[in-house]
């Protein structure tokens, strides 16, 4: 696979790979004015160089249950109202924190409700 597409599975930009490949932490094979990396090298260098979530088995109650709602939700995200509704949990931002804090990448995007005001929904990575 390309340096490009290699980049788009481990979830980097395209630049950090090149960069690593000249750093001699990536290894690829050029081939005319392409560079290209094995798939069991996408593998190596995730498992050498990417932090990996930890297991869930430290996590608190609420915090495991908001990964799963995370993870059931998928595309659709989750708000601080629809934790409270579905789980009774509240303080959605400090169970996120502490899911990012164990290596889950979760984004948080703000949405303006009919009344205006501002909330953040967040998305599983």
């Amino acid at each position: 696979m390309t340096i490009t597409e290699a980049a788009e599975a481990l979830g980097l930009a395209p630049s950090t790979l090149r960069r690593q490949r000249q750093l001699g932490r990536l290894r690829a094979s050029k081939m005319g004015s392409e560079w290209f990396v094995s798939a069991s090298e996408v593998e190596r260098y995730r498992t050498a160089h990417l932090r990996q979530p930890k297991p869930p088995l430290h996590m608190k109650p609420a915090t495991a249950a908001i990964l799963n709602l995370l993870r059931a939700r998928g595309a659709d995200g989750l708000t601080e109202a629809e934790a409270t509704s579905a789980l009774a949990c509240r303080r959605l931002a400090a169970r996120v924190w502490e899911l990012r804090a164990a290596g889950h990448r979760i984004d948080a995007i703000p949405e303006r409700t009919p009344m205006g005001a501002v909330i953040r929904r967040y998305y599983l990575r």
